[in-house]
């Protein structure tokens, strides 16, 4: 019997960071006197981004500092301010539920720092849902690499997997494809038009992946 396994992606998937990933980008922006500040499309579009390419594109506004420093900052400031105005996206710990009680193991892959995504997790006491949890430990720690390693830990304990990655951004998507798994797009999320290119399935609402999984195992 085949053990299975959903990925989950975070910011734009679980978590709907619009109001605190903003709110934090504005006060770093102000925090290091940024030369010019970003559009709301253009602070959107770099969410689920890895740290180097967030690196690169911070620095075209002017902000020249240590990147461990700038992403110190950023960390601290997204932290304060999921507690202060974060909130999940509908049905999270429906499915999250759905699933655990299924048989399913649940993972989250995120390009989040670790303070980042425990704060996330802890706040809205959704911790114990996940059997796994990867984010990045070095620049070539990717997506691809970190869904990978999920992968090969059940193929380990258990020879048999049947895998999944859900995210909204097209990192999640092409991890799911290289690693040749099941890609569900959500279309809620900051890459809407990413995920509809690339997903081998596409939801507007968590509960949808009952009748992916369901259909299945017909």
């Amino acid at each position: 019997m085949k053990t299975k396994v959903v990925i989950f992606d975070l910011d734009g998937t679980l978590y709907n960071s619009t109001k605190s990933h903003q709110l934090a980008m504005q006060n770093l922006f102000k925090q290091y006197k940024a030369q010019r500040k970003p559009s709301r499309k253009e602070i959107y579009a770099m969410v689920g981004e890895p740290p180097e390419s967030f690196l690169n594109w911070i620095r075209t506004f002017g902000i020249e500092n240590d990147g461990k420093q700038i992403l110190k900052s950023l960390s601290h400031l997204e932290i304060e301010a999921v507690r202060r105005i974060g909130k999940l996206y509908p049905n999270v710990v429906e499915i999250l539920t759905w699933l655990k009680t299924h048989y399913f193991k649940v993972a989250l892959c995120t390009n989040a720092p670790i303070g980042y995504w425990q704060t996330v997790l802890e706040h809205f006491q959704i911790t114990d849902y996940f059997d796994d949890i990867q984010s990045p430990v070095s620049k070539d720690h990717t997506k691809t690499v970190m869904v990978r390693s999920i992968i090969q830990k059940y193929t380990n304990l258990h020879h048999q997997v049947e895998a999944y990655v859900v995210g909204d951004r097209k990192h999640d998507m092409i991890a799911a494809k290289e690693n040749h798994i099941t890609a569900i797009g959500v279309l809620y999320g900051f890459g809407n038009q990413e995920v509809k290119a690339l997903a081998d399935y596409l939801i507007s609402d968590l509960l949808e992946i009952q009748k992916i999984m369901l259909s299945q195992t017909q």
